[in-house]
């Protein structure tokens, strides 16, 4: 059997397969007795979200992973997910220069452009383990405040120094790592009833580590800091929570740029109103009808009774047969 359909079996094993939406013929012979009845009713209903073959949540995928899915009355439990940002800046080298006494000057930089930053979900960490990394990362740093003599309002709360850290991240990291909050807090607020919120509250800076030791980065004479290692990693941990629910059945309204909260007022108000401009258009457009069917049998239809010629919202007025309109004069010449 080859791996593809190795995988298709994986994915959608016979043992829990969805049912046909065909009848069998089976069903159609129960169909005919009394026990037809019986069996429907007993049989619970399934939402189609579940039983949808590919659905993440209730099937694993090719490498029999699940998605991760609360029960129905863990509501406001709180969500950790980790992620790892992988980031390599770009390879700039030497182009050109000139040496005099042994010293090179007017070099140029050219850069290879082959930086890259990847973010992936790091899925080998239970929902208890991140929970712990967290509090012992908050810990860890009241012990280091306490021991500084920073403690009791003195210095910064760990909240703080996350946000700062976050705050000095390159600019490409940050918008990457905003864009995945972002997208965390879009994809779980798709209800109506409950508000949730995703938050940064680990943020380990680590390397891409081959050997079992990292490789030791002194400093020199001309290099104050440490240099950084070509490929860096963190690890971040997201809490994601809910932060607000409703207890209306028909949960919180929805609004836009257009929408108009008082359209039932206003509808109410304006009924007279376009009731009689409906009327008025039926009757032009009965008129019209009278108008071309007295065309096609010759005869000449009445005209349609309006206002008299000269009221404001009637015809204007027409001059005699045989003089012709005189324009008024201007302001300047009337006496």
């Amino acid at each position: 059997m080859s791996s593809v359909e190795e995988g298709k079996q994986v994915v959608q094993p016979e043992a829990t397969r969805p049912p046909s939406p065909r009848p069998s013929s089976t069903a159609s012979s129960l169909s005919s007795n009394d026990d037809a009845k019986t069996v429907t009713e007993g049989a619970p209903e399934k939402d189609s979200d579940n039983v949808s073959i590919s659905s993440s949540t209730s099937y694993p995928d090719v490498i029999g992973r699940r998605g991760l899915a609360l029960a129905e009355d863990e509501a406001s439990k709180t969500v950790y997910e980790a992620w790892e940002i992988t980031y390599s800046d770009d390879t700039t080298d030497w182009d050109s220069w000139h040496v005099f006494c042994g010293l090179r000057f007017n070099i140029k930089w050219k850069s290879l452009n082959d930086g890259f930053i990847d973010i992936s979900p790091v899925t080998c960490y239970e929902q208890e383990a991140l929970a712990d990394l967290h509090e012992d990362r908050m810990l860890a740093y009241e012990d280091e405040a306490k021991a500084k003599g920073r403690w009791r309002g003195k210095g910064k709360s760990y909240d703080q120094d996350m946000a700062n850290r976050v705050f000095d991240l390159d600019p490409d990291i940050y918008k990457r790592l905003q864009h995945l909050v972002d997208d965390r807090t879009k994809a779980t607020n798709k209800t109506p009833y409950h508000r949730r919120e995703w938050r940064v509250v680990v943020f380990d800076e680590g390397e891409f580590q081959m050997t079992d030791a990292l490789p030791e980065r002194r400093k020199s004479l001309f290099r104050r800091r440490r240099p950084k290692p070509q490929v860096q990693r963190w690890l971040v941990v997201l809490r994601g929570e809910e932060v607000r629910s409703t207890k209306d059945k028909d949960g919180w309204r929805l609004f836009s740029r257009l929408s108009n909260p008082w359209w039932r007022i206003d509808n109410e108000q304006t009924r007279p109103g376009r009731l009689e401009h409906r009327e008025h258009l039926k009757k032009v457009q009965q008129h019209n009808q009278r108008k071309i069917l007295a065309a096609r049998q010759g005869q000449v239809p009445q005209p349609m009774m309006g206002p008299p010629m000269g009221h404001p919202m009637g015809p204007p007025m027409r001059p005699p047969m045989g003089v012709r309109p005189v324009a008024p004069l201007p302001p300047a010449l009337r006496g």
